[in-house]
């Protein structure tokens, strides 16, 4: 995903009513450029690394907030550990069940023709979020 500067990521963070501290900053960043789709103690350790300490308790506050505003999306892995996900437009999630990996297929034209698909089929205002994963070995 594209990265985004600091001054950025306080704008959206503004936009969404929510105030731009250092660790939702950096939380936010995390989420945004992770291709991983980290788990709180992987964001822990990331937000470390920048010399940022903040508690368990305190990143998983902030991301419960970021998933309540619709900032980011929450995983489960195989081992039924939750993960997250600052790519909040509708992609695919491959879930590896031998690593435990997770990791995107975007694919623009698939989607779109998912998402009319639904759209044909429900009103449109009804669709909270379209989601579509695949397992594989």
């Amino acid at each position: 995903m594209k990265k985004l500067s600091v001054s950025q990521i306080k704008e959206i963070l503004n936009k969404y009513g929510l105030k731009a501290t250092n660790p939702r900053i950096y939380i936010y960043k995390i989420l945004r450029e992770s291709k991983e789709h980290p788990s709180v103690e992987m964001i822990v350790n990331q937000l470390e690394k920048l010399g940022i300490y903040a508690s368990l308790g305190s990143v998983y506050n902030v991301l419960d907030v970021f998933c309540e505003k619709g900032l980011c999306i929450k995983l489960k892995d195989e081992q039924e550990v939750m993960r997250y996900d600052g790519n909040t437009d509708f992609h695919i999630h491959v879930y590896n069940t031998q690593d435990g990996s997770i990791s995107d297929i975007e694919d623009e034209q698939f989607c779109g023709e998912v998402t009319q698909y639904f759209e044909s089929k429900f009103n449109k205002d009804e669709i909270e979020r379209i989601d579509l994963s695949v397992k594989t070995r």
